[in-house]
């Protein structure tokens, strides 16, 4: 008798507090597209990367977020996988690729924004997210011209020569532009970072990639590897999941 002499505002009191933290607890699913470097000085960090994605499948398959990939092969790109919440799936397919001596930079980052924008168009909620795996030492550049247009002829002495480097960086750059524009989130791991010589640039371009789509950045020395490498590529994307799920929130985009 005495709770019903009470005031209802005493008896049923909601904070927003309450509710806040409730809304907390929800967490978007992610779609994330790995964009993979099969060039020669990357192949020693395929297995550190499936081993990654297997710590991942618990929260993965438990927030329903997805994991795709698009491997750079030859001059071009293909979808390895479309995205799926299985990482096991993906991890094994990661381990049936085979070393290409080439870095088409460009032409895999431009495939999957394409992936991600149709996961998008499939998901609305999902928060989309390119990470890119690579030595930066891009050196093939877009088959056609994004100005242009233009169909480029290139041939592969050419390439090995180095001869398209600079149009090769200037299209992963064009490229970067429209990823921040389509509002994808974006890793970059360089696993093979040089800090001397001719191969420098390639650091630059990461960083660069990083910067333009106001991405991370991530480098992991060139001897590590094993459970080390695992470690610090797993720690690296958890951490990115969760600021990206932070940023993803205050921008009204759950």
């Amino acid at each position: 008798m005495k709770d019903r002499e009470k005031p209802l505002e005493t008896v049923l009191r909601i904070h927003t507090e309450d509710v806040r933290e409730k809304l907390m607890l929800y967490k978007a699913p992610i779609t994330m597209v790995f964009v993979i470097d099969l060039s020669g000085s990357m192949m020693f960090s395929i297995e550190e990367v499936k081993e990654a994605l297997l710590k991942l499948h618990g929260d993965a398959y438990r927030y329903r977020d997805k994991v795709g990939v698009v491997a750079l092969k030859e001059t071009g790109a293909v979808i390895v996988q479309h995205p799926i919440t299985n990482l096991r799936v993906v991890a094994n397919k990661l381990m049936g690729l085979r070393i290409s001596g080439h870095t088409p930079l460009a032409t895999g980052m431009l495939k999957a924004m394409e992936v991600l924008k149709e996961a998008r168009r499939r998901d609305s909620s999902a928060i989309p997210v390119m990470v890119i795996i690579t030595d930066g030492s891009a050196n093939v550049p877009l088959k056609r011209g994004l100005e242009t247009g233009e169909i480029r002829e290139f041939d592969l002495a050419k390439i090995a020569l180095r001869e398209f480097e600079d149009v090769a960086v200037e299209d992963v750059m064009s490229v970067s532009k429209m990823i921040k524009k389509e509002e994808i989130y974006t890793v970059v791991v360089n696993t093979n970072p040089h800090m001397y010589g001719r191969e420098t640039y390639g650091f630059a371009v990461t960083r660069h990639i990083a910067t333009v789509t106001d991405g991370s950045h991530h480098e992991v020395g060139r001897l590590t590897r094993g459970e080390e490498l695992t470690g610090r590529i797993f720690e690296g994307l958890v951490e990115d999941q969760r600021r990206i799920a932070h940023e993803a929130s205050l921008s009204g985009n759950l």
